[in-house]
């Protein structure tokens, strides 16, 4: 919109022409511009209101056809949950065995796991605490000799 649209009285809702006519705002009257402004920002949040609404009642008629399909499906599925508890009351104990063994396997290969990753460790330990000795002899000896050099570049000098 062009700031020479807010001037045209036509663009006025007739509350707000009453106002303008009454009090005998002018076009170039700030008042009047001020007026003429807020139904701009009024009309254009009406406007943003209407598409917000549209866009919601999309979203919920989606979501209503979606629980009108859920409901339809639900009595369908009373048989064949009735058909799956009676299973269930005459086996239970097959299914606790079943859970059992499966248990017992995977908490056995576990351990075993555990154990195999437990004894490589100990080796690395081993290797790692060597190899720290190492270092440490070979830094003290490395200390010592810069410390002979050292006493032989001042003494013998």
């Amino acid at each position: 919109m062009k700031p020479e649209d807010l001037l045209d009285p036509e663009h006025l809702p007739a509350d707000l022409k009453w106002i303008a006519s009454h009090h005998r705002l002018q076009p170039d009257d700030p008042v009047y511009l001020l007026i003429a402004w807020h139904w701009q920002r009024v009309k254009g949040s009406e406007d943003a209101l209407s598409a917000r609404t549209a866009e919601l009642k999309a979203t919920l008629d989606h979501r209503l056809e979606t629980l009108r399909a859920c409901t339809e499906t639900i009595p369908g599925l009373a048989p064949t949950l009735r058909t799956l508890v009676e299973r269930l009351e005459q086996q239970p104990l097959l299914a606790n065995e079943t859970i059992k063994e499966q248990l017992e396997a995977a908490l056995t290969a576990a351990v075993v796991q555990l154990t195999d990753l437990e004894k490589r460790t100990a080796v690395a330990g081993k290797l790692i605490g060597v190899h720290r000795r190492r270092e440490n002899v070979a830094t003290f000896l490395i200390g010592l000799s810069l410390g002979m050099l050292a006493a032989l570049a001042i003494f013998g000098a």
